[in-house]
């Protein structure tokens, strides 16, 4: 078990509240022999003055300090001076079991290092957690990936795109050139995909060793992102090519992947269209309508709308209606507030 070596990835990026804690979780872990790299992404507070000080006090992490070009980036800039058999990438504002790494080197162990190993996870929303279980299983070859993936990869709950429940092989990294793009949002997922295409084995744990929390400081949910569209069409299209190379059949994966990319454009127009933060005029709103409604997936995906509000936003879309689409949004915001004030009273 101790012959593996890990690599610990950590993009840092005005987190100083958060970084005595995190590093506190690999600090004392029960295992202890693995490297850390923190990359601090151009902090502007004290994140990595706390790094620093932390490196000082023990020789297993090591700090990068580099200027703000997006989590992405940082990665690929651990990954480059990682050695480690496996890396492991974790985010600062979230929690790790201390028992983590330990029963990890055991897994892969008993399983003959496979290429991949995930575990289940918590996700903390405003204090409410919900613990998402995977398959308990180890999948021996490429066919068994192929037949399972859709239900044990792509439907688990919160999505597929996640790092940090999972452990990647760093040959497997190097020898297909996989990196991070340079997407500000999503780019973990584009990499795990681009990751299974080169996947034969793997080691499936339903015990969750991750508290992951979806409202701190600094997640990307709510920032506006002036490219999310072609950043959902880009997923999208990485999951036909995953499909055509993983040879999927079963239809459930194309089905999934549809109601799921629907979601993700009325999402769109939820939280991005007339955010504070967008400048476009209504003239350009109207064009960029007009251009979504001729787009290829878009077209593919709009056929079934699942709830009122989708088809009203599909309605608007298809028409090209900027008025429409912010009196559905309105709409839909109040009924939200209106229905998370009864939920909380």
């Amino acid at each position: 078990m101790c012959n593996i070596r890990l690599s610990v990835i950590i993009p840092v990026y005005n987190a100083a509240n958060f970084v005595e804690r995190g590093m506190g979780c690999l600090f004392n872990q029960t295992f202890q022999d693995f490297e850390i790299i923190a990359v601090n992404d151009g902090s502007t507070d004290r994140s990595g003055e706390i790094l620093e000080s932390l490196a000082q006090k023990d020789a297993r992490l090591r700090v990068i300090h580099k200027q703000n070009e997006g989590v992405g980036k940082a990665r690929n800039d651990g990954m480059r001076c990682a050695k480690g058999e496996y890396i492991y990438f974790m985010d600062i504002d979230d929690l790790l079991d201390l028992n983590f790494f330990k029963d990890a080197l055991q897994l892969l162990s008993q399983h003959n290092t496979p290429d991949l190993l995930m575990f289940g996870f918590n996700v903390s929303d405003n204090g409410v957690l919900e613990t998402v279980q995977i398959a308990n299983k180890y999948i021996s070859c490429k066919e068994e990936l192929s037949s399972c993936y859709t239900q044990d990869f792509f439907k688990v709950r919160h999505g597929s795109g996640f790092l940090w429940n999972k452990l990647y092989k760093r040959s497997i990294i190097e020898e297909n050139n996989i990196v991070f793009g340079t997407y500000r949002v999503q780019e973990d997922e584009l990499f795990n995909i681009e990751y299974m295409k080169h996947v034969e084995t793997a080691c499936l744990c339903n015990k969750p060793y991750y508290t992951y929390f979806l409202n701190n400081s600094g997640n990307s949910r709510g920032k506006y992102n002036s490219n999310i569209l072609e950043i959902l069409e880009s997923v999208h299209i990485s999951f036909l090519g995953l499909k055509e190379c993983l040879e999927i059949n079963d239809s459930e994966f194309l089905t999934h992947l549809n109601i799921r990319t629907f979601g993700a454009i009325t999402g769109w127009c939820r939280q991005h269209a007339f955010h504070p933060d967008n400048l476009m005029t209504y003239a350009d709103k109207k064009a960029q309508l007009a251009m979504l409604r001729e787009n290829a997936v878009w077209k593919q995906v709009c056929c079934n709308p699942i709830t009122i509000e989708h088809r009203l936003y599909t309605h608007a879309i298809q028409t090209a209606s900027v008025f429409q689409l912010r009196t559905y949004v309105a709409l839909y915001s109040f009924i939200r507030t209106i229905l998370n004030k009864i939920r909380h009273a």
